[in-house]
Protein backbone atom coordinates (compact mmCIF):
# COMPACT_ATOMS: atom_id res chain seq x y z
CA UNK A 1 0.00 0.00 0.00
CA UNK A 2 1.13 3.66 -0.63
CA UNK A 3 2.39 5.44 2.27
CA UNK A 4 1.68 8.67 1.38
CA UNK A 5 -1.62 10.03 2.46
CA UNK A 6 -3.64 12.77 1.62
CA UNK A 7 -6.70 13.98 3.99
CA UNK A 8 -9.08 16.48 2.67
CA UNK A 9 -11.05 17.96 5.07
CA UNK A 10 -12.78 20.52 3.09
CA UNK A 11 -16.12 21.40 4.29
CA UNK A 12 -15.25 20.31 7.81
CA UNK A 13 -13.45 23.81 9.62
CA UNK A 14 -16.13 25.84 11.51
CA UNK A 15 -14.05 28.58 12.38
CA UNK A 16 -14.78 27.11 16.46
CA UNK A 17 -13.33 23.40 16.14
CA UNK A 18 -9.11 24.11 16.54
CA UNK A 19 -8.83 20.20 16.24
CA UNK A 20 -8.88 17.51 13.40
CA UNK A 21 -8.11 13.87 13.58
CA UNK A 22 -6.16 12.76 10.33
CA UNK A 23 -6.70 9.51 8.87
CA UNK A 24 -3.43 7.65 9.74
CA UNK A 25 0.12 8.80 12.02
CA UNK A 26 2.08 10.64 9.75
CA UNK A 27 5.68 8.53 10.28
CA UNK A 28 7.23 11.73 11.92
CA UNK A 29 5.64 15.17 12.51
CA UNK A 30 8.21 16.91 9.94
CA UNK A 31 6.46 14.10 7.42
CA UNK A 32 3.19 16.56 7.94
CA UNK A 33 2.32 19.18 5.25
CA UNK A 34 -0.73 21.36 6.17
CA UNK A 35 -2.34 23.65 3.74
CA UNK A 36 -5.15 25.95 4.30
CA UNK A 37 -6.18 27.75 1.18
CA UNK A 38 -3.26 26.33 -0.37
CA UNK A 39 -1.47 28.31 1.70
CA UNK A 40 1.23 25.92 3.71
CA UNK A 41 0.88 26.13 7.44
CA UNK A 42 3.75 26.44 9.97
CA UNK A 43 4.00 23.73 12.78
CA UNK A 44 4.98 24.20 16.21
CA UNK A 45 3.37 26.15 19.00
CA UNK A 46 4.61 29.54 17.26
CA UNK A 47 3.01 28.37 14.22
CA UNK A 48 -0.53 27.59 13.19
CA UNK A 49 -0.85 23.75 14.34
CA UNK A 50 0.61 21.60 16.59
CA UNK A 51 0.85 17.75 16.08
CA UNK A 52 0.44 14.66 18.54
CA UNK A 53 0.19 11.62 17.68
CA UNK A 54 -2.76 11.64 14.51
CA UNK A 55 -4.45 14.82 16.00
CA UNK A 56 -3.75 18.34 14.61
CA UNK A 57 -4.74 21.35 17.09
CA UNK A 58 -4.81 24.58 15.54
CA UNK A 59 -3.52 27.95 17.70
CA UNK A 60 -5.38 30.45 18.49
CA UNK A 61 -5.73 33.02 15.50
CA UNK A 62 -5.14 29.95 13.25
CA UNK A 63 -8.58 27.61 13.56
CA UNK A 64 -9.92 27.48 10.10
CA UNK A 65 -12.67 29.43 9.41
CA UNK A 66 -15.87 28.05 7.29
CA UNK A 67 -15.24 27.38 3.67
CA UNK A 68 -11.45 27.08 4.12
CA UNK A 69 -9.92 24.83 2.11
CA UNK A 70 -8.01 22.46 4.43
CA UNK A 71 -5.37 19.49 3.23
CA UNK A 72 -3.02 17.27 4.90
CA UNK A 73 -0.02 15.41 3.00
CA UNK A 74 1.90 13.32 5.29
CA UNK A 75 4.28 10.16 4.81
CA UNK A 76 2.97 6.72 7.34
CA UNK A 77 5.14 3.91 8.12
CA UNK A 78 7.92 2.89 6.48
CA UNK A 79 10.66 5.77 4.72
CA UNK A 80 12.79 4.48 2.18
CA UNK A 81 16.36 5.80 2.00
CA UNK A 82 18.13 4.04 -1.13
CA UNK A 83 17.76 0.62 -0.59
CA UNK A 84 17.13 0.34 3.22
CA UNK A 85 13.97 0.92 4.76
CA UNK A 86 14.13 2.31 8.36
CA UNK A 87 10.75 2.79 10.26
CA UNK A 88 10.60 6.42 12.33
CA UNK A 89 8.74 7.04 15.24
CA UNK A 90 7.05 9.75 15.97
CA UNK A 91 8.27 12.43 18.65
CA UNK A 92 5.74 14.39 20.68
Amino acid sequence: SDPNTEDDFTGVPDGVTDALTLSATPSAPANLLVFLNGIHQRRHASGAYTLSGNVITFNAGSIPETGDQLIANYHQGMVKHGSNATTRQSAA
